[in-house]
């Protein structure tokens, strides 16, 4: 009974209800979700005046981590209305493909992606854009290091 009393008044109630508007931090192998403050800290770590090898990152969920800025491929503002936004652009686009119609051996740019003989998963739009971020990202790490 005692520790439920301690729990309640050490209890966060932001994080039983995260915020649907946060930062996207990318980093080549997973993103992170994070608040405002969190994500104007690690673009002033990656560019300011005081450049900093690690930055620490705080998730809307309150779990925290530690990641070397290098590592850091992007940071964007994701809010709920952009996130919609972006839902319908991309139905737009697909309509427009459907009403317009393909010419013979035409493939619409997601679905030539799809899923071959040989089983490879079907990747969205967004996926190749942050697979191809990552290979320039890892290019450009080369480029300096060779």
């Amino acid at each position: 009974m005692g520790n439920n009393r301690i729990e309640e008044l050490l209890r966060d109630p932001t994080l039983e209800q995260p915020t649907l508007e946060y930062f996207e931090v990318r980093l080549p192998w997973q993103s992170f979700a994070v608040r405002r403050e969190t994500a104007e800290r690690v673009m002033e770590a990656m560019v300011g005046f005081e450049r900093t090898e690690w930055v620490r990152l705080e998730t809307v969920v309150g779990s925290v981590t530690w990641v070397r800025t290098e590592h850091i491929v992007f940071v964007r503002e994701w809010s709920s209305a952009q996130r919609e936004s972006e839902r319908r652009f991309w139905k737009r686009i697909d309509k427009e493909y459907e009403e317009e119609g393909s010419s013979e051996g035409e493939t619409h740019p997601v679905e030539a992606v799809g899923e071959g003989a040989s089983g490879v998963k079907k990747l969205s739009v967004v996926e190749l854009l942050v697979a191809l971020g990552a290979v320039t990202w890892a290019l450009a790490v080369l480029s300096v290091l060779f």
